[in-house]
């Protein structure tokens, strides 16, 4: 009996379960470097978004969401 898709489905939840691990551990370790600065993580990823060199002339508001998704991604929060 072949159990390559076994295998290959095991593989990909483990390693889909190490990265849920970094990422919340990377959340976690964010969450309390911008606490000691008096920041939400909300409040880092609209500064994250505002810092972006697309966002130098101004945003539409239209552009937040794709924009700070993209930011939130990569704060530390």
């Amino acid at each position: 009996m072949d159990n390559k898709p076994d295998t290959r489905m095991d593989m990909a939840n483990r390693l889909f379960f190490r990265l849920y691990q970094c990422a919340n551990m990377l959340h976690k370790t964010g969450t309390r470097a911008i606490e000691e600065e008096g920041l939400t993580t909300q409040q880092w990823a609209v500064l994250g978004a505002l810092s972006r060199p697309q966002a130098e002339g101004g945003m539409k508001l239209g552009d937040w969401p794709a924009t700070c998704w993209s930011a939130a991604r990569t704060s530390p929060g």
